[in-house]
């Protein structure tokens, strides 16, 4: 599972400086592992679908790429389907007819089928000009709120209606990542005045998140926040096992840059292509705080 999302960034600058204000910053994120693989600034008179076709790249075949709301359209749909990406997004907010009258007919699922995408549009991204065939899912949280979610599995037998839920509850976790990088690293106080400076503040920041999460991983195979407490049954992650891992595993760990595998060796037990690439190997040993355990520091106070 690949959580996707972008976050709108206000920084410190100066008038006349070279540094804007405003910047756009698209992600994507390892929910299980608590790993961001992608990240890049964008300025903010682009479109955030426009930013998600850039970093499509960066995800696997078989990813199941979970979108939010923002990344809703027609011409993202037909190239998702038409290239084979799995996906699934909320769409209870768009204007498709289809979604309005699934929203008003009470049903847990249907099929629907979309409209071609704009003969721009497919000039553009090199598409075919047909029809989209989407799943659509009504979502009931325990608050009673209703979510529709659209994707493009079909297969009701594999992937229960009754599964989407629960990836839509594990997307937020990339909205935790951008607080974390935003407010306890303080991402919008730039060390410098120039775009670089901020191109730096920002790589260096999301690198340092990724390895606070491995630093505070448990072993493979065991769970590295345990107090943390999933929607789905043992049942439900045996039907729908894309969104089952918890922890960093191999096949997460292999696809991060060598620059971030120098933690605890992980670069050359997991990833035989770094070695010989890092060039420091840090001998810290990390330790999960847990809700049940005290961190006691010493309150200092002020004259």
């Amino acid at each position: 599972m690949v959580a996707a999302d972008g976050s709108r960034l206000r920084v410190s600058t100066r008038r006349g400086a070279e540094l804007d204000a405003d910047h756009y910053a698209l992600a994507l994120y390892l929910p299980g592992a608590e790993l961001t693989l992608h990240a890049a600034l964008h300025p903010t008179d682009g479109s955030e679908r426009q930013m998600l076709f850039e970093a499509l790249d960066a995800t696997e075949p078989d990813d199941l790429r979970v979108l939010d709301r923002g990344l809703v359209g027609n011409t993202m749909v037909a190239t998702l389907v038409q290239t084979q990406r799995a996906f699934c997004m909320r769409v209870d907010a768009c204007d498709w007819a289809c979604v309005k009258a699934f929203g008003r007919s009470g049903e847990a699922q249907r099929i629907v089928t979309l409209a071609a995408p704009m003969a721009a549009d497919v000039a553009i991204y090199e598409l075919r000009r047909e029809p989209t065939t989407v799943r659509l899912i009504r979502d009931v949280t325990p608050s009673g709120s209703v979510r529709i979610l659209m994707t493009s599995l079909l297969d009701e037998t594999g992937y229960p209606a009754a599964d989407f839920g629960a990836l839509c509850h594990r997307r937020w976790r990339i909205e935790e990542a951008f607080k974390r990088i935003k407010h306890r690293l303080r991402l919008q106080a730039v060390t410098g005045l120039a775009h670089l400076a901020f191109q730096q503040d920002f790589a260096a920041k999301v690198v340092a998140d990724n390895l606070h999460a491995l630093l505070t991983a448990g072993p493979i195979g065991q769970p590295s926040q345990p107090h943390l407490r999933d929607r789905r049954t043992p049942a439900d992650a045996r039907r729908l096992p894309v969104a089952r891992e918890r922890v960093p595993g191999r096949a997460y760990i292999c696809r991060l840059p060598a620059v971030l595998l120098i933690v605890r060796g992980l670069s050359s037990e997991y990833c035989p292509k770094a070695q010989g690439k890092s060039v420091m190997r840090s001998g810290l040993t990390g330790s999960l705080l847990r809700p049940v355990r005290e961190n006691p520091y010493k309150v200092r106070c002020l004259p």
